[in-house]
């Protein structure tokens, strides 16, 4: 069960290091900013990552009975 979760916790990470890239390059284009993108991506970053984790989690019950 340990290895799932790190194994999620990574899957997580990963994706929203490209995500944030994202946000980062919206963020600058739409605001003109950087440190303003900087600031908006830094946040989405680590509330994203965690409401990612909580979505896979939610979704196991479910995935165990396919």
């Amino acid at each position: 069960m340990m290895r799932r979760d790190a194994l999620l916790v990574a899957k997580a990470v990963t994706w929203r290091l490209v995500g944030t890239i994202d946000t980062f390059i919206v963020s600058w284009i739409v605001t003109g900013k950087p440190e303003v993108a900087l600031s908006i991506s830094g946040i989405e970053f680590f509330t994203k990552i965690l409401l990612y984790y909580a979505h896979e989690r939610a979704w196991l019950p479910f995935l165990r009975k396919i």
